[in-house]
């Protein structure tokens, strides 16, 4: 149908525009400022691909044109792009995602995009790489353009000096040179908008279609509708809060409103400030009203009557200087889950016989021996910490550093859950976590986020009896964590908290892991399996402490940590390392912080 979508993005950082053109070509790029190769073929959606260049391009590359694939010509254009940028975080291309009309065929919408590209892009002097993802009910295509112009040795300023009529460098009321960007404007971007509804509707008008779209905003048709619009953290703590959807789209409407509706309602200062912090100050809550209103006047009215807010609790005296606060749903939240936790941990559970438990540890340790080649046992405080998630109770903390042996552990215990008849589910905060945790312990796996959207739409319920295993328990907030205790007791299910509370901690306000840990007691894993040698596992421990110094002072002591003067002297040891241990050791990998000094490394070692 016809639609309007047509949005930009900057891609920039260390997952940049190789990676970006890898993905959206289907193809396997080798990025040299990574110096790894990046592998997303299989997908079949990729209908046509093109690399659309300026008319005066240099030879470095329109030279290949002939010679290369398309994806081959897009991992020739973004290494080279690139390697221009100096920062780790440089900008290196933006890419436009534009929904094409299911109306027109194929061979119409590759002829609309290309009179686009050449009549607005390459005529400017953007290389523009775009390709053509087919989907069922969403054709649509990817357009990633440079963000500098083509030079005959690579590519040139990002910026450039505006010239008058008479082609004089123009100047600012103060005597500046006046500087244009090579990408332009918003205006500019607003205008190239513009112009895709001009050739879309002219090739809709060429296919003999009556249909057509606009590239407008409602208000400037005048149409007096509110569109939707992304909620971002701060409104989306709101909106969990109960907030009704008119408050919020008055809310984000414009800074006036914003304004009038703090002023309105100061208790919303209240509200952001407490959705990351589970203390805060009074400054605190001062950059929080600082963020949505800059009237000196409205902001000291909106932060006295944040600051005698009814929802405030003091944790410390008027007379410290740096009082804290906390609010009434905090304490609610917090003292909910120590009730539940303190329940649960008296409530009994179904766990595996006698016989299922060494079952389970046989089977285990087989499938560890399989994996590393020779025999391998768990040890005695895996077996410990087993024997805990296996009473008859439906909570447990389990306490590990990491390298203990937590995986190895959690896949033991699911073979004794399925033996006695359990559903084992398992959650972590990042999606990564759960792929982690359901490959290496064979438990299915999502993130907190998706559990809670399903329990709060009726669906994914927990049973009785079921066990519910929680990983990098110590970096989920309060909020969520009352929710998942409040679900887990309620259904009848266990609960198995896993974490350190000593690692990362919540983004959320709040940390009732570590409340958890200390009210109902844990089961540690502090033996390090993951290092064989001794003083590597002391090493370990030392880090998990916060002691770097006796961290490091093994490694220093073996030779296999050495310091240097100078970043010229620490690249020359790297490479001569690197060289001296090519064809000796089974891998290798050479590591720097700036793209920089990952460039000259990677550069001096082909060398």
């Amino acid at each position: 149908m016809a639609i309007t979508h047509f949005r930009a993005s900057i891609i920039q950082g260390t997952r940049g525009a190789v990676a970006a053109a890898a993905y959206r070509h289907r193809a396997s790029m080798y990025d040299m400022a990574a110096a790894r190769t990046w592998d997303y073929q299989g997908n079949g959606d990729l209908v046509h691909a093109e690399m659309a260049l300026p008319t005066d391009a240099p030879a470095w590359i329109c030279g290949h044109a002939g010679s290369m694939s398309q994806a081959s010509m897009s991992e020739l254009l973004w290494n080279a792009a690139a390697q221009t940028e100096q920062r780790y975080d440089a900008q290196t291309a933006r890419e436009i995602t534009i929904a094409l009309p299911n109306e027109l065929s194929r061979e119409q919408n590759i002829a609309l995009v290309r009179e686009f590209i050449a009549g607005e892009m390459t005529s400017r002097g953007f290389a523009v790489d775009w390709v053509y993802h087919d989907k069922p009910g969403n054709p649509h295509v990817h357009l990633m353009h440079t963000l500098r112009p083509l030079v005959t040795t690579g590519f040139g300023r990002k910026t450039e000096v505006m010239l008058d009529a008479q082609g004089v460098p123009m100047r600012s009321a103060d005597g500046r040179l006046v500087y244009r960007r090579f990408m332009g404007t918003p205006n500019d971007f607003k205008a190239l908008r513009l112009s895709w509804g001009d050739y879309a509707n002219r090739h809709y008008a060429l296919a003999g279609l009556s249909v057509r779209i606009d590239m407008r905003s409602y208000a400037a048709r005048g149409i007096d509708i509110i569109p939707g619009r992304h909620l971002g953290p701060a409104l989306s703590a709101l909106k969990a809060k109960g907030y009704p959807a008119a408050a919020l789209d008055a809310f984000r409407a414009d800074e006036t409103t914003r304004e009038a509706l703090m002023r309105a309602n100061p208790e919303i200062a209240v509200d952001l400030t407490a959705a990351t912090l589970a203390t805060f100050t009074r400054s605190d809550l001062a950059k929080t009203v600082h963020t949505f209103v800059s009237s000196p006047e409205v902001f000291d009215g909106v932060l006295a009557a944040a600051s005698a807010s009814t929802q405030l609790v003091a944790l410390t005296g008027q007379d410290d200087p740096a009082r804290r606060f906390t609010t009434q749903r905090q304490i609610t939240d917090e003292t909910r889950i120590m009730i539940s936790a303190r329940a649960l941990i008296q409530r009994n559970h179904v766990g595996p016989t006698a016989v299922s438990k060494l079952q389970a540890i046989a089977d285990t340790e087989a499938a560890m021996s399989r994996a590393a080649g020779h025999a391998v046992t768990l040890s005695m405080q895996q077996r410990d910490a087993l024997a805990a998630l296996f009473r008859p109770n439906a909570l447990t903390a389990v306490v590990g550093l990491a390298g203990t042996g937590k995986s190895t552990l959690l896949a033991a215990a699911n073979c004794g859950w399925r033996s006695a008849g359990c559903t084992v589910h398992g959650a972590a905060l990042a999606g990564i976590a759960t792929r982690g945790l359901e490959s290496a312990s064979g438990i299915p796996s999502r993130t907190v986020a998706s559990w809670l959207h399903a329990w709060a739409n009726g669906q994914h319920r927990l049973g009785r009896g079921d066990v519910f295993v929680l990983d990098e328990a110590g970096m989920v907030g309060t909020a969520d964590m009352a929710r998942i205790v409040a679900e887990t007791e309620g259904a009848g299910a266990k609960l198995v908290v896993v974490g350190d509370p000593a690692q990362l901690q919540p983004i959320a306000a709040g940390a009732p892991f570590r409340a958890i840990v200390e009210a109902v007691g844990h089961v540690t894993l502090s033996d390090i399996r993951r290092q064989v040698d001794p003083a590597q596992r002391a090493a370990t421990n030392a880090f998990a402490c916060g002691d770097m110094a006796a961290g490091l002072k093994p490694y220093l002591a073996s030779g296999a940590v050495r310091t240097v003067e100078t970043t010229d002297d620490a690249i020359g040891e790297i490479v001569d390392a690197y060289v001296h241990g090519l064809g000796t050791t089974g891998s290798q990998i050479a590591l720097a912080y700036r793209n920089a000094d990952v460039r000259r490394l990677n550069l001096n070692i082909r060398a």
